[in-house]
């Protein structure tokens, strides 16, 4: 299959198809340059968007108008309901976006935030706007998610079945949750919602979880990825043959954390061909920085990670990336929906936070060192009409996709605090044409959830912007991934104690019932026939083996034994093979190691 990177004009000549199905050129902060009374004056983005489900309980309300909007007028003419629009009025702050009089945030009150599971609509009703008119009523409703731990019924939402409660794409099915249908692409990544955590023992791709086709039901290679309620299967061919009839399955060996086990469900499809005439639209896109988001006003590209250990907005990360490959559908064959994906492997690197603060006040005694944020399968989406405002040429199109990431950090104890995969972030957008520029802009907002320390999941508001090159027959080529993962630390290896220099064992430190961790300096994937061995005293114990960020997991499946002076225990783990980085290098390192817990005196 041929490959091209546009030139500025074809790029731009791209652009402007695929946003011209609904009109969309853009919108101004200031309101519209031609007569706002002449056109319909209303909404024309929302975050949640309507009908959003998995939406994190920190997350504000974002709302852009057609033309400004005064927040004491916003206060008498849009409600907040927790429920239904006969619900409970709640009282959120209401704040103007800095730079953008478009725009507004809602904010829950601290002591009235949203909650888990819950469902909540927000009424539009005479709301005077500055383009001397009022905006169209106007119902939303979104759906906030489970909790990532706690009581049972917090932390599923559906306390006896377990089963999918939503699907990206939903193939079209009216059952997999979500108010759009959207079609499986060529290049389509599969995810999916569950009503209870995955049993992480029970996910295993090619027995509970398979991608076939043909006749003799051919095994499709694929990335599975697990977190939580969340499962994406991410097939290793980079297009699927649109001409095949594929079927995914998730068997009835796939089980709960709460021991439930699935109804066996198979999806068939086939999937679309995203470039018919040969020839993949490519647009190379820079990670912006140092601007304000036309959707938030807050700095874009920015990650901060807020928590009650980490405090507010103190520990930040500046994304930054030159060359980020964005793929298209034809625009000329899906002109009202267009897929799009950024590839497996993309990289984008944060600025170290120096130092970490405790607190948001109370430095950790260390940096995070050179934060790496990996996608660790396809991030795949759609542009779509604009849901809100379909009439006037200055309509935006919107965006809606998600993607799944490795985080690691350089510096050893940050990363063996924070590296992680964060799954499904769900960025919903706009999407505009600069035509004098001849770039495809892209603006989202997602709120992401990170485990912090292993003791709270903290929350971050993303504003997340992408631009496309001007000249894309001179713009930057994308970095690849040359260096191979080596090891960074290991929970039961050895420290060196900083006041005598000895090293010590950090044994001491383990738990029954942990696994033993074993950190890499990049997120990793692991082959389903990698040579990892655990040995107890020389012979193999069973262990569960996975991945969480650079961290390889392995989880013994009966606790480990402490040591007794009349008999003691030891332990041996060897990696052999069968370990890489997202983008295929394999780890070529030797490790064979030996420990053994406290004794206990008899």
């Amino acid at each position: 299959m041929t490959i091209r990177i546009l030139n500025r004009t074809v790029a731009a000549l791209s652009a402007a198809v695929i946003l011209s199905a609904c009109g969309g050129g853009g919108d101004s902060a200031e309101g519209r340059a031609s007569d706002p009374s002449a056109q319909s004056q209303g909404l024309v983005y929302a975050f949640p968007g309507d009908g959003q489900t998995e939406v994190s309980t920190a997350s504000p309300v974002i709302l852009r108008f057609t033309s400004s909007v005064n927040v004491g007028d916003a206060m008498s003419g849009i409600t907040l309901y927790e429920g239904g629009a006969d619900g409970r009025a709640m009282n959120p702050e209401f704040e103007p976006v800095q730079g953008q009089p478009n725009n507004l945030m809602l904010v829950p009150e601290e002591n009235d935030p949203f909650k888990p599971n819950q469902q909540y609509t927000l009424v539009i009703e005479d709301l005077p706007l500055g383009g001397n008119g009022t905006a169209e009523n106007r119902t939303l409703q979104f759906t906030t998610r489970a909790l990532h731990e706690g009581p049972k019924e917090l932390v599923v939402t559906d306390m006896d079945n377990f089963r999918i409660t939503g699907a990206f794409p939903n193939f079209e099915n009216d059952n997999l949750g979500g108010e759009q249908r959207f079609q499986a692409m060529d290049f389509s990544s599969f995810r999916f919602q569950m009503s209870q955590p995955v049993d992480r023992a029970t996910a295993v791709y090619g027995q509970s979880v398979t991608l076939t086709y043909g006749p003799d039901d051919t095994e499709v290679p694929a990335t599975l990825l697990i977190d939580g309620r969340y499962i994406t299967v991410d097939p290793e061919p980079e297009y699927l043959d649109s001409t095949q009839t594929y079927e995914l399955t998730l068997t009835n060996d796939l089980a709960s954390t709460y021991g439930a086990n699935f109804t066996q469900r198979s999806f068939r499809f086939t999937p679309q061909d995203t470039s018919p005439r040969g020839e993949p639209t490519r647009l190379v896109q820079r990670l912006t920085v140092n601007e304000p988001s036309k959707l938030t006003g807050r700095d874009v590209n920015t990650v901060p990670v807020n928590g009650t250990l980490l405090g507010e907005d103190e520990n930040v990360t500046q994304a930054r990336a030159d060359s980020v490959i964005a793929e298209l559908g034809d625009a000329t064959v899906f002109s009202r929906t267009t897929p799009i994906r950024l590839p497996k492997g993309t990289i984008l690197k944060g600025d170290a936070i120096k130092p970490v603060l405790i607190g948001g006040k109370v430095p950790a005694g260390f940096g995070s060192g050179e934060v790496t944020m990996t996608l660790l399968s396809d991030a795949t989406g759609y542009l779509v009409q604009n849901r809100y405002m379909e009439d006037g040429e200055n309509v935006s199109r919107m965006i809606q996709l998600m993607m799944d990431v490795g985080i690691a950090t350089a510096e050893p104890r940050a990363n063996g605090a924070f590296t992680q995969d964060l799954l499904h972030i769900e960025l919903v957008g706009l999407a505009d044409i600069d035509t004098s520029a001849g770039v495809l802009n892209v603006d989202a907002v997602s709120v992401v959830e990170p485990d912090i320390l292993g003791q709270e999941y903290g929350y971050g508001l993303l504003s997340f912007q992408l631009q496309s090159y001007e000249d894309q027959t001179n713009a930057p080529q994308q970095i690849e991934d040359a260096p191979a993962p080596s090891i960074q630390s290991w929970t039961v290896g050895n420290y060196e104690d900083n006041r005598t220099a000895d090293s010590l064992s950090k044994s001491h430190l383990y738990r029954l019932g942990d696994p033993v961790v074993i950190n890499f300096d990049e997120p990793i994937e692991i082959a389903k026939d990698a040579n990892i061995y655990f040995y107890e005293n020389g012979s193999e114990i069973e262990f569960d083996a996975y991945v969480d960020g650079a961290a390889l997991v392995l989880q013994p499946r009966e606790n480990l034994s402490v040591s007794k002076e009349s008999n003691p225990v030891d332990y041996e783990i060897q990696l052999v093979s069968g370990i890489s980085d997202v983008a295929g290098n394999n780890w070529s390192g030797t490790f064979s190691e030996t420990f053994s817990l406290p004794y206990v005196v008899e």
